[in-house]
């Protein structure tokens, strides 16, 4: 039926051809200051948890470590996240006028940066620990 209506209506006019503009509406927004703030917000949230499902997995075990040791130590950034967010709860209103979005933001980058550096598992979990709660809020 939907069919037999389609042929009794006019066909539409063509609209002309966008060309190079077709990403133009995203090329502004990409300029604006909040779009570029939630992007990195987004990265640097997704990169911990990305990274303890593919990457931590492999190297605690490169490191020698057994399933329990490195699901103990993976559980660390879950626990950091849940803390973080416990505690980011009464910044919620406070944090464009702060520095804390900012200062977890490099945490995480340090942190990630030095899981990889130490074979002991307190230096890894204390890494682990702060990548949860820097990528939380």
């Amino acid at each position: 039926m939907a069919f037999l209506a389609g042929l009794g209506t006019k066909p539409a006019t063509p609209k002309p051809a966008l060309g190079h503009n077709l990403l133009l509406g995203y090329w502004r927004l990409l300029h604006q200051r909040i779009i570029q703030y939630s992007m990195l917000c987004a990265y640097l949230s997704a990169l911990p948890f990305s990274l303890s499902i593919s990457f931590y997995p492999l190297l605690l075990a490169d490191f020698g470590y057994g399933e329990g040791a490195s699901a103990s130590l993976l559980a660390l950034r879950a626990f950091g996240a849940i803390a973080a967010g416990l505690i980011a709860a009464r910044f919620v209103r406070t944090g464009p006028q702060t520095l804390w979005p900012v200062l977890c933001g490099l945490a995480v980058a340090a942190a990630v940066g030095l899981v990889p550096t130490a074979e002991h598992a307190v230096p890894i979990g204390f890494w682990m620990l702060l990548v949860g709660f820097g990528s939380a809020p």
